[in-house]
């Protein structure tokens, strides 16, 4: 088998670079609209009680997404991918990538003192 050429393989991995930028873009973008535009806004037309009582809901979600559906899970998106990104054969599962952004939707979304950095960094 012969091997490319250097500029080749650079213009691949140009094109997957690009595709793959695209395609995180996509899913933060859905992930953005999903929680402030979806979930939030529906909350902040609420009642004051509903209002109050948002936050502790979704924590109270929260755990349970990540205990149940993220396999334990911890709550700490971004300080696990700063950590993996220090590691020499750094490992996120990706197993638990939708467990993660469901269980960020339902603290940001309920309005939990939450950045949407987190669940976009990971």
């Amino acid at each position: 088998m012969q091997s490319l050429a250097p500029e080749a393989r650079h213009s691949r991995l140009l094109v997957a670079s690009a595709l793959l930028g695209v395609l995180v873009g996509v899913v933060v973008s859905a992930f953005e609209f999903v929680t402030v535009a979806g979930v939030l806004e529906n909350i902040t037309h609420q009642g004051l009680v509903v209002q109050t009582l948002a936050p502790l809901v979704g924590l109270a979600l929260t755990a349970i997404i990540l205990a149940k559906l993220g396999n334990n899970a911890t709550s700490s998106t971004s300080d696990e991918y700063i950590s993996a990104y220090h590691m020499r054969n750094p490992v996120l599962a990706p197993s638990k990538l939708p467990a993660r952004l469901l269980a960020g939707v339902t603290t940001i979304g309920f309005g939990g003192a939450l950045g949407l950095e987190g669940p976009s960094i990971y």
